[in-house]
């Protein structure tokens, strides 16, 4: 039986997010620790989210059980550009729930988060990648796992038709799909067929999606 791309979890753990979020983080610990900010989710499209909205917000909820792992400590100590301080402070941090509020305003879902930027700038992704899974769980409920691989395969059969073999050798692609993919299994499914098989070279992550290896 084929595997559904839809998990109870939707996101996985702290660097189930986009690599140069953390890379921001850093920048803001270091340089503006202490300024507020705010930031507000709105469908850009006239589609009905407001159905969602209970799972959204206990899909949120669940941000607060996360933490730092050692291997994914670990994991970020290999890189040379993080600083001691700010993994030490990563391994301490908690998505704190207070600084985010949902509902309907005007008709329409919304999520606005506000406090300070070095508290809730790693919510951003995961919060829109929660949205977006959250209403393909509703929109594509039957969808399977192989069906995502066979359309990425498709894809490539279209590139190696169309494309020389000098022309692959100098494509180079990076995955910047969390915050809208469609499930976090497709995208992990995803990285790892690109990593593998594609004709062209995929370059080091922008998604931060461990434990995908990327050695």
């Amino acid at each position: 039986m084929s595997e559904s791309v839809f998990g109870d979890r939707i996101v996985q753990n702290l660097l189930d997010t986009d690599f140069y979020k953390l890379t921001m983080m850093q920048a803001v610990l270091h340089n503006y620790p202490n300024v507020e900010v705010e930031w507000e989710f709105r469908c850009r499209n006239s589609e009905d989210l407001r159905p969602y909205l209970a799972e959204i917000r206990y899909q949120i909820e669940r941000l607060a059980e996360l933490s730092l792992s050692a291997d994914q400590l670990s994991f970020l100590e290999r890189i040379s550009f993080m600083k001691p301080d700010f993994l030490r402070f990563l391994g301490l941090f908690r998505f704190n729930l207070r600084y985010v509020h949902t509902g309907i305003e005007n008709g329409e879902l919304f999520i606005r988060l506000r406090g300070p930027w070095l508290h809730v700038i790693l919510f951003e992704v995961p919060m829109l990648a929660i949205v977006s899974e959250v209403r393909n769980r509703y929109r594509y409920r039957e969808v399977v796992l192989e069906q995502a691989r066979e359309q990425l395969y498709r894809k490539f059969d279209w590139l190696t038709a169309n494309a020389s073999s000098d022309e692959l050798s100098e494509l180079q692609v990076a995955d910047f799909g969390t915050r809208r993919r469609f499930s976090y299994r497709v995208q992990e499914e995803v990285v790892n067929v690109l990593k593998h098989d594609f004709p062209g070279a995929l370059s080091a992550p922008a998604t931060c999606i461990f434990p995908v290896s990327w050695t």
